[in-house]
């Protein structure tokens, strides 16, 4: 697990075990407490996405990885740095340089 799910996991329990003291305490609480079961629940689904897409965005880095370096091996040599600038203003380039 990463940091983030981590801490996304710590958070959502924390969000639920507050959530669920809350709504079967009989204190007199403000109800901006009564968030707190709505706030786990909501991170623990946040939780529960992050650890079911983890392996595929691993699959996807290494696709794409293999991807630009296929591309960097398979660059057209051309398009590296013109040695010979040709057209109407072939002239002007050429002075200035």
């Amino acid at each position: 697990m990463k940091a983030f799910q981590k801490w996304l996991l710590a958070l959502a329990v924390t969000g639920l075990v507050v959530g669920v003291f809350v709504s079967l305490s009989r204190a007199d609480l403000a109800p901006a407490w009564m968030l707190a079961l709505p706030l786990g629940v909501i991170l623990t689904g946040l939780f529960l996405v992050t650890l079911l897409l983890q392996n595929e965005v691993t699959k996807f880095d290494a696709e794409e990885r293999l991807k630009i370096e296929q591309a960097k091996r398979h660059r057209f040599s051309g398009f590296d740095t013109p040695k010979a600038v040709v057209g109407r203003n072939s002239v002007l380039v050429a002075e200035m340089k």
